[in-house]
């Protein structure tokens, strides 16, 4: 009856399933968490819990489910003290507003994680900057705007490591329809 235990068990069991392709039954095995999760005390695991069945779902365009999911996460990385968590989170929810072809308000979040990451140490804060990037040359890219683009994948300040599939996605496309000079 250790409602702790029964929580980090139900989570290996969905991330068996998920990882051999099982979503449904990871999703089962997360659901049976729903008892435990009404207690406050265990807001740190629930929202690690919340956070898995949104990174479920986003695959299954499940959106809403998503949504509501990552907000829940959201709060209790908030109430936990956990601004990492809470940041990882927040790139998610870039990540839902993009599948809702709602660029504009993956922008915000964009925003949002750039002004978080003032505060952030040396690594979280070069993280969240190259994922701002990234994400806004790809957001550009999507509409049209190749000089939006090809500005955002400057290297941030302070920051110098190897570049990410998606930093190397975003180059080989403004690459191709950029200026001679992006080649």
């Amino acid at each position: 009856d250790d409602a702790w235990l029964g929580l980090r068990v139900a989570r290996v069991e969905a991330g068996l399933k998920a990882s051999s392709g099982d979503r449904f039954g990871a999703e089962r095995a997360l659901l049976a968490t729903a008892e435990a999760c009404r207690d406050r005390a265990w807001a740190m695991e629930c929202g690690d819990i919340d956070l898995d069945f949104a990174e479920l779902y986003l695959p299954l365009r499940r959106l809403d489910e998503a949504d509501r999911r990552l907000r829940a996460a959201l709060a209790a990385y908030a109430l936990e003290g956990r601004p990492d968590l809470e940041d990882y989170t927040l790139r998610q929810l870039v990540n839902l507003e993009r599948l809702r072809d709602r660029d504009w308000l993956a922008g915000a979040y964009l925003q949002e994680i750039r002004l978080r990451a003032q505060g952030a140490t040396e690594v979280q804060r070069c993280d969240a900057l190259r994922f701002a990037a990234e994400s806004s040359a790809a957001i550009a890219l999507a509409a049209g705007d190749v000089a939006a683009a090809r500005r955002q994948l400057a290297e941030p300040e302070g920051c110098s490591k190897p570049p990410t599939p998606l930093w190397l996605i975003d180059a080989v496309a403004i690459a191709r329809l950029g200026n001679a000079g992006d080649r």
